[in-house]
């Protein structure tokens, strides 16, 4: 079977290029309350703010993307960082709900997908995180290649759309705005970017 590494690099190419402007800084100060939620999924404000920090704190990330895509101050993480890995987890959940109605599971061409995805934009930057977070990363990123294995490059994002306004999610604003036709977390509309100009999806 083979896998759909293009597309799926496709698909998470253009989150980084949606939220690559993004230059506002989210404080990893909060605690407790809910930072996304997806149906009856959750993620605390706590438990992103954990994975920001070690997503931030990779020496090797930094130097890979930039300091600017990640962190513009020590114990902060910019609102490009933090749409990246928010966007990852929601589009996860979606997905995997998508599975579920479908009776599909993960593979291990998606799973093969997912490594190639990091591989090829990351390099061996990913390679220095703990097992623990890659794993959790390409955990979200296989969800995805799977919906796009059962699909097709035509289907599986009007999929994600539709199975995300069923479940209906929500994002803290303090960690971006939700956009819908992307199934991703993004900036907030700007005197310079109004909704109508937005960056495309």
């Amino acid at each position: 079977m083979n896998r759909p590494a293009a597309t799926t690099i496709a698909v998470f190419l253009a989150i980084i290029l949606v939220v690559g402007v993004v230059v506002a800084v989210v404080g990893l100060g909060t605690d407790g309350a809910t930072a996304l939620q997806v149906g009856d999924a959750e993620l605390s404000q706590k438990s992103l703010n954990d994975e920001l920090r070690e997503f931030a704190s990779n020496p090797a990330l930094v130097n890979a993307v930039g300091q600017d895509n990640v962190s513009v101050a020590p114990g902060s993480v910019n609102a490009q960082g933090t749409a990246f890995v928010a966007t990852f987890w929601i589009q996860q959940q979606v997905a995997k709900r998508i599975l579920e109605r479908r009776d599909e599971r993960v593979t291990g061409d998606d799973r093969a997908s997912a490594d190639d995805f990091f591989t090829g934009n990351f390099g061996g930057a990913f390679d220095s995180y703990p097992q623990s977070f890659q794993q959790r990363l390409k955990n979200r990123v296989a969800a995805v290649a799977a919906v796009v294995r059962i699909s097709s490059d035509n289907t599986y994002r009007r999929l994600l759309r539709r199975e995300a306004e069923r479940a209906g999610v929500t994002v803290d604003p303090a960690y971006g705005l939700y956009r819908p036709r992307s199934v991703s977390v993004g900036r907030f509309p700007t005197p310079a970017t109004p909704p109508g100009r937005s960056t495309p999806s």
